[in-house]
């Protein structure tokens, strides 16, 4: 047994589930270049596919023709969606005919369709045949969804995913299957039902799994107390922690309201928060491993098994659920792990955004596995006969806005193809509703004409990704952020900042860096180390001493160190001098950031103010003139404290500029680059000049080129 199931092994309270997994962990999993793709044995290096809504009555008129543009251009490995599976303990007959007739509408049009059903898991009372006792209760009311703290829906779940993938691999369809998609919450994406708009889950078998929890975390009821501060604490008559300050809905809460955003939960008294936090992603990690132990029993180990979680840059607020992907990367039952481009902000999706991924999914090659990105993107077209649903969510963002033609809904594919094809990734392009989305056959010609084929041939013969910079995220710090506001953006808005810097880039977990796992780079950006214990910060120490490069930490690093945290703990991680105070955000640059604004937009506690003569200003708030970056060289290494948060990609290029780390374009712009080529994406129209890497040269002559790029234009360079 693994360290990630022994961990749920220990955390069920269903010694069935646990056996599965212990029975599961025996199948050997078979990989081919890190993207497990099999399909009774077949496997594929294509990395394109297409998602279909076929479900969608209204709108089926779409399917057959984008099916046929699909497998007219090779793509052949599709994902769809169906909530008709049953999900009964004893299926019928009558039960299967409502699923297998999605089955058949593939086998019908294509004899080479691979498909990866979408199993959706106990939503609502009456699935599985759970009743409201199994339901989610929320501080105002009773939902209409399952818990998932529930033992009783986590067995059930087991048993359907056991029926299903049973029943299919024994039918007809069974070769036709290359994996199964694992879904559950809300929109099949683990994301706790709900929780943005009401909080916590108060239900009776939350509050049972959370004292279970405890009980495991913490072994006794002294060590409670201690950890939380109170003398009565005890497993027994432990709560789900109440919303007394109405943190929830999420609504830019509190700023809207003119007060001081508080940025971490007080120790030890809102330690009960934190563990609470951690308990939602265990939860969801432990139920998703337990489905995957199920897949892969029941089918032999011949299919892959697909999620979609780890939205560390994307979803607010600490209970959010998906703060555990370690678990996920180090079980081998999991084979591909993705979710959508990232929606922070939508504008960034779109036309001359940066098109950034949710999760730190560098890290998943680094464990044997690969990503999967969705590319949900409304397309210029869409038939006036199709009926639009109306849970389509993405019309009701201001941001939102459809491509105005074939032309620029093709320049945000590249985009997002490019960015697959140089991490070894897959991705499929998805219609969402039955939309016809992609039933342009002008579409398809990204990836059918040289374009397309340049990068199967680039992501067929790739070496090991090595970006000039690397993204650090941490999982567990994120357990201990109170705020739910806009404050959040600091994660979206500096992947974004470095996605657009005009240098190569790599987003990973910081645990993966503390192993020595992560590629050296010429510089690295913590996003949010603000914890880290005695072991952490010791191996935190010895790789940025044996790595060397430019450091650059935001916000409060060390801020919440259990040994020397405050105001030292900082200054013990960046070598700079800082003193803390309530004031508000937002910023403008000096030096190499001359008159460069940037920041958020709150009053916060505690703000980040530099104090220290020897480092040089980067930045000062626009409140009050004090320093809110700086950089300084300690001990033989660049530090770079930027204390306000919503970096743009022209303050990240001009920082690794100033600091001479090589960049490849003279002005902000997407890059993806290997040994085989260069990509550059146009975030705006301008003049770039593009230089090769040390020791390579562009295909047609020189180490220099210098080209007008428009906004939306993708411009791909062989080097020799």
């Amino acid at each position: 047994m693994n360290k990630s199931q022994s961990i749920y092994a220990r955390h069920s309270v269903r010694a069935g589930i646990a056996a599965l997994l212990v029975m599961a962990s025996g199948w050997a999993t078979a990989r081919a270049e890190g993207l497990a793709l099999q399909s009774e044995g077949k496997v594929s290096d294509e990395f394109l596919y297409l998602f279909l809504h076929p479900q969608n009555e209204k709108n089926r008129f779409t399917f057959k023709p984008q099916l046929n543009y699909a497998e007219a251009a090779g793509v052949l490995r599709y994902n769809f969606y169906c909530s008709s599976f049953p999900l009964g303990p004893n299926p019928t007959a009558e039960d299967w005919a409502r699923s297998e007739s999605l089955f058949s509408l593939f086998t019908k049009e294509s004899a080479e369709a691979q498909m990866a059903p979408r199993l959706i898991m106990m939503s609502h009372p009456g699935d599985g045949g759970l009743t409201e006792k199994s339901s989610i209760v929320w501080k105002d009311a009773r939902s209409s969804f399952l818990s998932w703290t529930d033992p009783a829906v986590q067995q059930a779940a087991v048993v359907a995913t056991r029926n299903i993938v049973e029943h299919y691999e024994a039918s007809v369809y069974g070769p036709r299957i290359w994996g199964y998609y694992l879904g559950a919450q809300e929109t099949s994406e683990w994301i706790p039902d709900g929780y943005r708009g009401h909080g916590p889950d108060y239900s009776v078998p939350s509050r049972t799994a959370f004292q279970e929890w405890l009980r495991h975390k913490y072994g006794e009821d002294r060590a409670l107390q201690q950890a939380w501060g109170r003398k009565e604490a005890k497993f027994e008559s432990a709560v789900i922690p109440p919303d007394t300050e109405n943190r929830f809905p999420i609504a830019r809460y509190p700023e809207d309201k003119g007060q001081v955003v508080t940025a971490f939960y007080k120790l030890p008294a809102e330690q009960n928060w934190v563990d609470y936090s951690e308990f939602v992603s265990d939860t969801n990690a432990n139920s998703i491993l337990a489905l995957a132990a199920q897949v892969k029993a029941s089918s032999r180990n011949k299919k892959s098994v697909i999620v979609f979680y780890g939205y560390v840059f994307d979803l607010p607020a600490s209970i959010c659920g998906h703060l555990k992907a370690g678990k996920l990367l180090r079980n081998s039952n999991i084979d591909l792990i993705g979710g959508p481009i990232s929606y922070r902000p939508y504008s960034q999706r779109l036309a001359g955004g940066t098109g950034g991924m949710m999760g730190a999914f560098d890290s998943l090659p680094l464990h044997d596995k690969a990503f999967i990105a969705e590319d949900d993107l409304r397309t210029h077209m869409q038939p006036k006969e199709v009926v639009v649903p109306e849970w389509y969510w993405d019309s009701s963002n201001k941001d939102f806005k459809i491509p105005s033609d074939l032309t620029e809904t093709t320049g945000i594919l590249k985009r997002n193809l490019a960015y697959t094809a140089f991490h070894g990734g897959a991705i499929w392009w998805m219609d969402l509703y039955g939309g016809g989305w992609f039933s342009d056959p002008g579409i398809w010609e990204a990836w059918k004409g040289d374009f397309g084929k340049s990068l199967r041939e680039i992501r067929r013969n790739r070496g090991e990704y090595a970006p000039t910079v690397a993204v650090i995220v941490d999982e567990e710090s994120r357990l201990y952020e109170k705020f739910t506001s806009t404050f959040y953006e600091l994660y979206p808005t500096a992947r974004n900042a470095v996605m657009g810097a005009g240098v190569t880039s790599g987003y990973y977990y910081l645990e993966d860096y503390l192993a020595g796992k992560v590629p050296k780079t010429a510089a690295t950006v913590f996003v949010n180390l603000w914890r880290l214990d005695v072991k952490r910060l010791a191996l935190l120490d010895l790789q940025i001493k044996q790595r060397g490069g430019v450091i650059i930490w935001q916000y409060a690093p060390g801020y919440l160190n259990p040994e020397k945290g405050g105001v030292e703990g900082v200054r013990a991680l960046t070598g700079i001098q800082v003193a803390v105070d309530e004031g508000k955000l937002g910023s403008i640059g000096v030096g190499p950031l001359a008159d460069l604004p940037f920041g958020g937009l709150e009053r916060i506690s505690p703000r980040i103010v530099i104090q220290d003569a020897e480092a040089t200003p980067l930045s000062r708030y626009a409140a009050d003139q004090s320093m809110s970056g700086a950089m300084k060289v300690t001990n033989g290494i660049r530090h770079i404290l930027l204390g306000d948060c919503n970096w743009t990609p022209e303050l990240m290029h001009r920082l690794l500029s100033a600091t001479n780390v090589p960049l490849v374009t003279s002005a902000p712009a997407v890059v993806q680059a290997n040994d085989l080529a260069i990509y550059v994406y146009g975030l705006d129209s301008r003049e770039l000049t593009i230089k090769a890497p040390v020791g390579k040269s562009f295909a047609e002559g020189g180490k220099e080129k210098t080209v007008k790029l428009q906004k939306n234009e993708s411009l791909l360079l062989h080097l020799k």
